[in-house]
């Protein structure tokens, strides 16, 4: 059961919203001098109604001037219900009707209507207002609401107002745990002896004393000190309330009213963000679209001027809904389907709103064709048709978590709520579950497979005598984004035997090095050759320009030669040579027999024992401690005694 209800104010300016609030709960709003003057709400005001159950109604009184249709938007923002206020004398105004656009563009759907003033007006016009305002209220998509005539001077109705705002609190639902908390900032002011309050309301689950949150779309860090609600201290707020949290750790004077305080990492910051935008009947009056315009962006307590671009090719007349990109001078915090209002430049008028879909990020035609076609149908997907979709536009790169949780906003129950059945279903699959750091589908996947073994093909065709391609290289040509759940689906891959790696080349199981039988004899002749000659081999350049003849790439060549002919590399003062690898194990063996009885050898020992130049002497020695099997210390090269080690290459 809910145990509050915090419902806006709206109407046109005079109609009595400050009044009437003063009257309920003998809380006077307009708190500003200025306002106190001129007779009108300036800024936003606040004040509760405390039922005798414990249950509470809080107001939120906002200006009805058409002037400060901007701040009465941030007022709304967040609200359960809307409390429409018509004065009885003036009926249907032009701010009456802006305010209830706003409200249903902001996703208010419940409220009730106080008809004012009707102290003032006789009984045939009063019938005849109430008449034409349930007309209108049909029209508009509100006819459910009730309409309360009422007289704060004379208290004629509160009764019946009162009662009802008490059925409108019985009959909402509690709203779900989905949303981590956060609020969007309306009102940013110090304490002595306190610090840094800001004030809104609160959605989704509870902020707690002593927790860390973050303050977007600056990414500062602070921790709430203490909460009140409605005046009172609390250990934690409950969504809906009016709250004011006292933060530690920031100054007062680096916020601003449109910030939002949220749990860190639950929201996303972008300069430019696609969404969706159901247009008003009087946008059409304003002007007619074009390739790119300016508007007016209301969302949470923030006002920005935004850029509007079409995802497509611009209208020749504006649509009723339609897929759009908002661009921004600062950057904009947000979640998906957070509502939002447009409103022109001059004259200022709302003429749209809808809900924001996901930041743009790097910005690609091909992406925002994608981003056009996994979008078209919007407003009629579920939140886990949303989930899947925006998981499958990431293709290859997957998701990680924490981008879904600054996505979406939501709590991790909510999240593994709606996405455990896409899991299990084998649509989606994660590097764990449920404790998933990544996500992606089953179809990004097969994609993955299908381009990884199209790489190997090519690369098998493009060099026939490698053993396997690098795997780092491999990985790279395919996967965009490195994580380690593509290590794991490389292992599964292996595993089920569709690639074959060894040490860190891989190469797809079928494929083999077979030589055509004119390269094979080519090949085995140059092996005899290198035989020929044991310890000075061929020169590479040599071998390099008889490949050439042969047609075959000569790195390739020398790949094969070395991995499967036997054949070792040399370096003598900066040559290449050619060596058997026999003749290397030969010469180990000489090198343990010569280092008997003192563990090391000299140039001097190997030169007189082989009869070899100094020249020659010193590369295979340098051959030797590249493979290890000898270490230097001054002019003496230690033999290391390890049996029979492999030779390397």
């Amino acid at each position: 059961m809910r145990t509050g209800l915090t419902i806006v104010l709206a109407g046109h300016i005079d109609h009595g919203k400050t009044t009437l609030v003063r009257t309920l709960t003998g809380i006077d709003t307009d708190r500003l001098e200025e306002e106190k003057r001129r007779g009108m709400t300036i800024e936003l005001g606040f004040a509760p109604w405390r039922l005798p159950d414990g249950r509470w109604v809080s107001f939120v009184d906002v200006p009805g001037h058409e002037r400060l249709v901007h701040t009465m938007i941030a007022g709304a923002a967040g609200v359960d219900a809307v409390l429409l206020v018509i004065a009885a004398d003036e009926g249907v105004m032009p701010q009456t009707v802006e305010h209830a656009e706003v409200c249903r563009l902001l996703g208010i759907r419940e409220g009730l209507v106080a008809l004012t003033k009707t102290d003032r007006v006789d009984d045939d016009w009063r019938a005849f207002v109430v008449e034409t305002v349930r007309e209108w209220l049909t029209e508009f998509g509100w006819g459910h609401f009730p309409i309360l005539q009422v007289s704060a001077l004379r208290g004629d109705g509160l009764d019946r107002l009162r009662q009802s705002l008490i059925d409108l609190l019985d009959r909402l639902p509690a709203p779900p745990p989905v949303q981590a908390p956060r609020i969007a900032v309306d009102r940013v002011f110090a304490l002595p002896g306190v610090g840094t309050v800001v004030t809104g309301t609160m959605e989704g689950t509870p902020f707690q004393v002593r927790q860390t949150v973050t303050v977007y779309p600056k990414s500062l860090t602070a921790t709430i000190r203490s909460i009140q609600v409605h005046d009172r201290s609390v250990p934690e707020a409950i969504p809906g309330t009016r709250t004011a949290l006292n933060l530690q750790g920031v100054h007062h004077t680096e916020l601003t009213r449109g910030d939002w305080v949220a749990a860190p990492g639950r929201m996303t910051v972008d300069r430019a963000w696609y969404a969706w935008v159901r247009w008003l009947p009087e946008v059409a009056r304003w002007r007619k679209p074009s390739a790119v315009m300016r508007f007016h962006f209301h969302h949470g307590a923030a006002a920005h001027v935004a850029r509007l671009f079409w995802v497509g090719s611009p209208p020749a007349q504006w649509p009723e809904t339609a897929l759009v990109r908002l661009v921004f001078a600062e950057p904009v915090a947000g979640n998906v389907d957070d509502a939002f209002v447009l409103r022109t430049i001059s004259p200022t008028r709302a003429v749209g709103g809808g809900r924001l879909v996901e930041p743009v990020g790097r910005r690609t035609r091909r992406r925002e064709r994608a981003v056009a076609a996994v979008w078209k149908d919007w407003p009629d997907l579920t939140p886990a048709d949303r989930l899947e979709r925006y998981i499958r536009l990431h293709d290859l790169e997957g998701i990680a978590w924490s981008d879904l949780q600054a996505w979406t906003g939501w709590t991790d129950e909510t999240l593994r709520r709606y996405l455990t059945p896409l899991v299990e279903a084998g649509r989606l699959v994660a590097d764990r579950w449920p404790e998933a750091t990544f996500i992606t589908t089953a179809q990004a996947v097969q994609a993955a497979w299908d381009r990884a073994q199209k790489v190997l093909d090519e690369y098998h065709t493009r060099h026939p005598l490698r053993s396997g391609m690098p795997r780092e290289t491999w990985v790279q040509q395919w996967c965009p984004r490195s994580h380690p759940f593509w290590n794991g689906v490389i292992a599964t891959w292996i595993q089920k035997g569709r690639i074959v790696q060894e040490e860190d080349v891989v190469r797809l199981a079928e494929f083999r090095v077979v030589l055509p039988p004119d390269l094979a004899e080519a090949v085995q002749a140059l092996r005899l050759e290198i035989a020929q000659h044991p310890w000075e081999g061929l020169r590479w350049p040599d071998v390099r320009d008889r490949a050439l003849q042969m047609g075959v790439d000569p790195e390739d060549l020398l790949l094969y030669l070395r991995e499967s002919a036997g054949v070792l590399t040399l370096d003598m003062e900066g040559v290449l040579h050619l060596v058997d690898a026999d003749y290397a194990r030969q010469f180990r063996q000489l090198l343990e027999r010569l280092a008997e009885g003192r563990d090391y050898v000299t140039v001097g020992d190997v030169k007189q024992a082989l009869g070899w130049s100094r020249k020659w002497t010193i590369a295979w020695l340098e051959f030797a401690a590249r493979q290890q099997w000898t270490y230097r210390v001054g002019d003496q090269h230690y033999v290391r005694r390890t049996g029979n080690r492999q030779v390397g290459l």
